[in-house]
């Protein structure tokens, strides 16, 4: 799908919240005129053949999802120089505050290091959902034990105009 706009949105997900996001980014870069394909990061084979490459992960315990790191260093020398844009979603934003702002922060970098010459375009951080029904018994424990109810905190408000933010960037580059 080389030239014409053309993006890939990428994901690692444990639960699907990240796919939702991605989706979501995917219709908003389509609706910038973008031709978008979405396709899970371990199924990416060439992300080079892209003008945009958006790579998303969602976060579990403090890290990214494996699948986010592993496209990463795969492909870092097709990726590097890229107009490559990051996201993750995690729970640690459902209460936004300069705190959680920052692990999050820090948790996109530590996503980012495995392939540490990238330099990304845009990053974004986004809150994301926990169903309690969906992870594997350890962590529904977890949940039990810290008293976590789950719900849904992503701001698909902000998600889009991130995803236009970026492609302003792209078109402007």
């Amino acid at each position: 799908m080389a030239g014409n706009n053309s993006a890939l949105v990428t994901y690692a997900s444990w639960q699907g919240s990240t796919v939702e996001v991605a989706e979501a980014i995917r219709d908003s870069l389509q609706s910038s005129g973008f031709c978008v394909d979405l396709k899970p990061a371990k199924s990416v084979s060439d992300p080079g053949s892209y003008d945009q490459v958006v790579a998303g992960s969602a976060v579990r315990m403090g890290k990214t999802h494996p699948d986010f790191g592993s496209l990463l260093g795969r492909h870092h020398e097709t990726l590097t120089g890229a107009k490559l844009a990051a996201f993750i979603v995690c729970g640690t934003l459902k209460e936004k505050s300069e705190t959680s702002c920052g692990k999050a922060e820090a948790v996109l970098a530590s996503g980012l290091s495995s392939a540490p010459e990238l330099s990304p375009i845009a990053t974004a951080t986004f809150a994301g959902a926990i169903d309690r029904g969906k992870p594997s018994w350890p962590f529904r424990l977890m949940f039990r034990i810290n008293g976590e109810k789950g719900g849904d905190w992503r701001d698909w408000d902000a998600i889009d105009s991130r995803a236009q933010e970026v492609a302003k960037k792209v078109g402007d580059g």
